[in-house]
């Protein structure tokens, strides 16, 4: 019964996809995700990215979307909201860099770490560190490898 009134109340959420149901559903999000709901707010997020094209967002709604998604990464699905998360925030930047600082400058000090994460993600996905294969070392000077027939003689 839960579960159905939770989805029926999505429905009703999500029925338009305007600016302002579009800040509404996030509050319904957010406030789930305060509540423990991870369901209700996974249910309505995914209905949201679902609903139109992620450039579609405002900055605003993408730097929401990208701390629920990564609370929500806490509770399950943790791949898939992760990456996620990491769309919404490289939207948000690639959009308006300025606004989506601002937005982050102000976020409460309890969801920084969140921010702090996908900005390690992005900054790694964008500057891949190069790995080198396994090397054998050169032979100490003068000493080639010494087995223990070598020491029978």
């Amino acid at each position: 019964m839960k579960i159905l009134l939770i989805s029926v109340v999505c429905a009703f959420a999500l029925a338009a996809c305007s600016s302002n149901d579009t800040e509404e559903a996030l509050s319904y999000a957010e406030n789930m995700v305060v509540s423990d709901n991870y369901f209700g707010a996974q249910k309505t997020c995914e209905e949201l990215i679902k609903g139109k094209a992620i450039e579609t967002f405002t900055v605003n709604e993408l730097c929401r979307l990208s701390i629920i998604y990564m609370k929500l990464s806490e509770k399950g699905n943790e791949d898939e909201n992760i990456a996620t998360a990491t769309q919404c925030y490289r939207t948000a930047i690639t959009a308006n860099a300025d606004s989506a600082a601002s937005y982050f400058v102000n976020i409460p000090i309890e969801d920084v770490q969140y921010i702090a994460t996908l900005q390690s993600l992005v900054s790694s996905i964008d500057n891949p560190q190069e790995i080198t294969e396994h090397e054998e070392p050169d032979d100490i000077i003068g000493i080639t490898n010494i087995t223990d027939h070598d020491h029978e003689k």
